[in-house]
């Protein structure tokens, strides 16, 4: 697979938001009035397939949908109304993990008369979850906690909140954390300078926090990237005589539209921390790493991509269908960038 091959989707959505979660094929959208919107990303998806559409491949091979909230309500489930706006929420196990200004919360999204739980009265900043289903929480001045969700062990030599399952790590700033398989990376005000390496050792259903040591990731090295053009959002055909970009039809290129944009051959993970030890990535995979400035976004390790720094971004690596996945949350929109594989025949 050659990088020409990797057909970009971007889809852009009108709208204010605050979050925006894809899980076991729902999309959830966490609007500027506190409802939480569940869509049917399925059948969105299949829908898309249908519509027909310009492909651009020059500089890269990318195609362009724009959609609004009015041409998502036919895929809406049901709306969930809250009081207050959110600071970040989280997906586990078909459980919504959420934090506002009042708490840390959980939420069923099984149970038809599901209310929230509270976990813990404090406003937890960032939420991060393993691959084992560990939860960290980091709440800012009050330093970085786990939440025992799988209760598969204990964790020793930690303080216990009374009455919870929250666990203090580490009393220092935490602005947000990443892990390092049992290990765990803790960001500090200034992410790309103060951070933490806390090590864990495990015996049994025990875990150990082994040792915390103050550590400094290195920036990463910024090369040539190719921008986006500024290319109309829209689901109409672009005619060469409006003086617009125009698609390069070509004979031994055919657009293979994977079953609802699911993707087989491309996957896209964030680009870990130098500190981060569990980290493996395949030559075909695309990395995404955050700048001050802009998102980065790498193929076999070589430039592919630069876009505008935005409010919260994610990837979908814990999951088996979205692993092609980039999604963006800015001020007025959402968009999701979508990797699949151009054919050569």
């Amino acid at each position: 697979m050659e990088m020409e091959q990797i057909l970009t989707t971007k889809i852009t959505i009108d709208g204010h938001f605050q979050d925006c979660q894809l899980y076991s094929g729902h999309l959830y959208l966490w609007n500027d009035q506190n409802n939480l919107a569940i869509y049917d990303w399925n059948k969105w998806m299949k829908s898309l397939n249908k519509v027909e559409r310009v492909v651009y491949y020059e500089p890269r091979s990318t195609e362009y949908l724009h959609s609004s909230l009015a041409d998502l309500e036919p895929f809406l489930e049901k709306t969930l109304q809250f009081n207050f706006p959110i600071l970040d929420s989280a997906i586990f196990k078909h459980t919504l993990y959420y934090s506002d200004i009042t708490g840390f919360y959980a939420y069923s999204l099984l149970d038809p008369h599901a209310t929230k739980l509270t976990l813990w009265d404090e406003p937890v900043q960032h939420i991060s979850v393993s691959k084992n289903g560990r939860i960290a929480l980091s709440a800012g001045e009050n330093g970085l906690f786990e939440y025992d969700a799988t209760k598969k062990w204990t964790l020793q030599n930690t303080a216990k909140i009374p009455h919870t399952g929250i666990y203090l790590l580490n009393a220092s700033f935490a602005s947000s954390s990443e892990w390092s398989g049992n290990d765990l990376i803790q960001y500090g005000e200034n992410p790309l300078k103060e951070s933490f390496f806390l090590t864990f050792g495990k015996i049994k259903k025990q875990l150990h926090l082994v040792s915390i040591q103050p550590a400094e990731p290195k920036l990463q090295q910024v090369g040539r990237f190719i921008k986006e053009f500024p290319l109309p959002l829209s689901l109409e055909k672009q005619k060469q005589n409006e003086g617009q970009l125009f698609s390069y039809e070509t004979k031994n290129r055919k657009l293979n539209q994977d079953f609802q944009y699911r993707s087989k051959e491309i996957f896209i993970k964030k680009m870990p921390s130098r500190l981060n030890k569990s980290f493996n990535q395949s030559p075909q995979d695309l990395s995404v790493s955050e700048t001050e400035s802009h998102l980065l976004i790498r193929w076999k390790m070589s430039p592919f991509l630069q876009l505008p720094k935005v409010m919260k971004w994610r990837v979908y690596d814990r999951s088996i269908y979205y692993k092609n996945q980039l999604h963006l949350l800015q001020y007025k929109e959402l968009t999701l960038y979508i990797f699949t594989l151009l054919e050569t025949s």
